[in-house]
């Protein structure tokens, strides 16, 4: 049991991990909070390096950050935490495609 359970972990680790997943455009409006959701992050536009999210390439706006992250000295926003978590296992890789 140990190993099917083990296995279906293996497998569905794999499948999340297609980074061309979240380029279908239903899957980004999916995460993405509106602009009438308080996300909780009290930032304003101009204090960001871009008002796109590095991840999804969505643009961001005031009052509809999910999340923010420092990288290189920069503040930049998130629709999601879940792009947050993937600029930030690599951010020279979403920084070089800005």
């Amino acid at each position: 049991m140990k190993n099917v359970m083990m296995a279906f972990v293996f497998a569905f680790t794999l499948g999340s991990c297609d980074s061309n997943a979240v380029k279908d455009e239903s899957v980004i409006n999916s995460h993405a909070p509106t602009p009438t959701e308080n996300t909780g992050v009290d930032i304003k536009l101009s204090e960001l390096a871009t008002d796109k999210d590095l991840y999804c390439e969505m643009t961001v706006a005031e009052g509809a950050i999910a999340d923010t992250a420092n990288i290189d000295g920069k503040i930049y926003g998130f629709c999601s935490a879940m792009c947050k978590e993937e600029v930030v296992a690599d951010p020279q890789k979403y920084l070089s495609k800005k």
